[in-house]
């Protein structure tokens, strides 16, 4: 695939990937989230986040058994997408089912064992999306930050 080709669907990448928060924008301005906006909110950012984590995920089997090479340059823009419909929906619920109180939002992350699972992976996708950089990889080098990458991914990762 050539290198104009690459860019163009990183466009679309881009720009598809922000068609949801655009929407859910559209909808809240003009009130049509439904009787519960606050849950519909929550529950479409974490959609979206598992949406993009798994399709941050899928890139390699891709890659590897369909042989299109060129998938690889869409990953680290699919998994910036999962993060941040990740940190997204984190907000949504610490502000608006839990009204920015901590010791609320802790309780509810003690007692409820699904909490658990998205704020673990929320917490693993952090280092992953701030060293995901250019300048980050320069700085750790390309062997370190590989060696980061595949152990906070090893459960994930298909391979």
């Amino acid at each position: 695939m050539k290198e104009s080709d690459i860019r163009f669907v990183k466009l679309l990448v881009l720009v598809n990937g922000a068609v949801p928060l655009v929407l859910l924008m559209w909808d809240q301005s003009h009130h049509k989230l439904g009787a519960n906006p606050q849950n519909f909110l929550i529950l479409t950012t974490g959609m979206m986040a598992l949406i993009f984590l798994i399709l941050t995920m899928a890139v390699t089997p891709v890659r590897k058994v369909f042989g299109l090479n060129w998938v690889i340059h869409l990953r680290r823009m699919l998994g910036l997408y999962a993060f941040f419909y990740a940190c997204l929906h984190f907000l949504c619920f610490y502000s608006l089912d839990r009204g920015f109180s901590i010791s609320s939002t802790l309780h509810e992350i003690i007692t409820r064992k699904y909490i658990w699972f998205g704020i673990t992976a929320l917490l693993v996708m952090v280092p992953l999306a701030v060293t995901s950089t250019n300048a980050m990889i320069k700085r750790l080098g390309g062997k370190r930050w590989r060696t980061l990458h595949r152990s906070l991914m090893w459960p994930l990762s298909p391979v």
